[in-house]
């Protein structure tokens, strides 16, 4: 049975959803359905977060998080993007069997590169971009050898560049590879954090190329993926 712990209680961690709820949209609903898993609570520095977290999925709201994560195995960090990379350089202390960590892994590419110098060969970290472990998406991978030479793409998205574009270039290097020259074009929108706005962004894949084009997340969620090749 593995022991597992929850830092940070907000929508992803427990508020999208209820044990009652048909679809699993929070990692503690995850958690509570996985026979092998035990869920030890929850710590958030507002407290009333944590509480109202294990009210609804059982477990400890923890007062501290030494108290939280000295007895996990697994630890989910679902913490605000910006504090990503302070939470897991403390989690990295306690030395869990595995970490799971929402995305951004770290607002700079300096932050990300010393998490992952921190955690490598030490403690297994995996980054929270869930389409990729759809098994929609790994059917579709399968699918496009069969499709021919990439041509072009085109995706849509909003609520930062970090926070949700993050996703989009995830997905595109599960299903295409490497991206190379990523360039920025036209206006920053700012519909989410400052320190994050959503971008448009010119991209090379396989030698086509894909643009991301970012849709003010204030007027319509959307996330959208077009991609042409040879044969489909």
């Amino acid at each position: 049975m593995y022991k597992a712990v929850i830092i940070g209680a907000g929508n992803i961690a427990a508020g999208f959803d209820s044990p009652k709820s048909e679809k699993v949209l929070t990692h503690a609903h995850a958690i509570l359905l996985h026979p092998d898993f035990e869920l030890l609570g929850f710590y958030d520095r507002d407290e009333k977060k944590s509480r109202e977290a294990a009210g609804r999925w059982g477990g400890k709201a923890f007062l501290d998080a030494p108290s939280a994560l000295r007895d996990a195995d697994v630890v989910y960090c679902c913490v605000p993007d910006a504090f990503h990379g302070e939470v897991l350089k403390e989690i990295a202390c306690y030395s869990p069997r595995l970490v799971v960590a929402e995305k951004p892994l770290a607002s700079t590419f300096k932050e990300a590169v010393e998490i992952q110098r921190l955690y490598e060969g030490k403690i297994p970290l995996t980054v929270n971009y869930s389409r990729r472990f759809l098994k929609e998406f790994h059917n579709l991978k399968k699918e496009i050898p069969s499709y021919g030479r990439f041509l072009k793409g085109a995706g849509y998205y909003g609520k930062g560049a970090l926070h949700n574009g993050s996703h989009m270039i995830d997905i595109l290097r599960f299903l295409l590879g490497e991206i190379e020259n990523p360039r920025g074009f036209g206006r920053e929108i700012f519909d989410f954090e400052k320190e994050d706005p959503s971008k448009d962004l010119s991209l090379e894949i396989r030698n086509g190329n894909f643009y991301m084009m970012a849709i003010d997340a204030r007027a319509v969620t959307i996330f959208e993926l077009e991609l042409f090749f040879e044969k489909a």
